[in-house]
């Protein structure tokens, strides 16, 4: 759910606080022109995101690799 007045958190920004930080550091970034900011944030933005998306897949396939078996 978006955030609002009256919805202060969602289970994205409880769950994964950083990801909110390194957006908003890079949008401020962005915004004051600020070239190494932007992509430092992004760079971590970008990591961390990976890291979330590896986690996933291990948690859901137990980190084994996938393979078709032959009837």
């Amino acid at each position: 759910p978006a955030l609002s007045d009256a919805v202060l958190t969602n289970w994205l920004i409880n769950a994964h606080p950083n990801l909110y930080l390194y957006e908003c550091l890079r949008q401020a970034a962005i915004w004051t022109k600020d070239d190494r900011g932007v992509e430092r944030y992004a760079n971590l933005l970008q990591g961390y995101w990976t890291s979330l998306k590896a986690n996933d897949v291990n948690r859901r396939f137990g980190g084994s690799a996938l393979f078709i078996r032959a009837a």
